[in-house]
């Protein structure tokens, strides 16, 4: 008659506490793994989030210069015309000019501010694809 082998031979043979040690020692490594996924997969989502606010603050920002430069170019088409059909060199047309002018220059700043956003990122990105690999 075959014997049915004790519960020490079922869990990995003689020594089977050993086995067991082991075992525990595997599946706390693989839970603590487990773990550093969940937390890099958190921080990847937090990253995104952070990059997609950079990048709709950028687009704002664009959207701001592109209504200021709308704005200024209608200010300044007016003031050449006023000054041109009006003998007025330094009337109400020349501070519209300058406003303009002023405008036009808020834009460039607020572009210049997007694309800065921008490339750092893009050196973000670059140094999480660098941590990753």
């Amino acid at each position: 008659m075959d014997k049915l082998p004790t519960p020490s031979i079922r869990v990995g043979g003689p020594g089977g506490a050993a086995n067991g040690d082991e075992a525990d020692s595997r599946q706390t490594a693989l839970g603590a793994r487990k773990l550093a996924v969940e937390a890099g997969e958190s921080a990847r989502v937090g990253l995104d989030q952070e990059i997609e606010a950079i990048l709709e603050a950028a687009d704002e920002r664009d959207r701001q210069a592109d209504d200021r430069d709308a704005a200024a170019d209608e200010r300044d088409q007016a003031a050449s015309l006023d000054s041109f059909l009006h003998d007025a060199d330094y009337g109400p047309g020349l501070k519209a000019r300058r406003l303009s002018a002023m405008d036009r220059l808020a834009s460039k700043d607020d572009r210049t501010a997007g694309a800065d956003d921008r490339r750092e990122l893009t050196r973000m990105i670059q140094e999480r694809s660098e941590l990753e690999d």
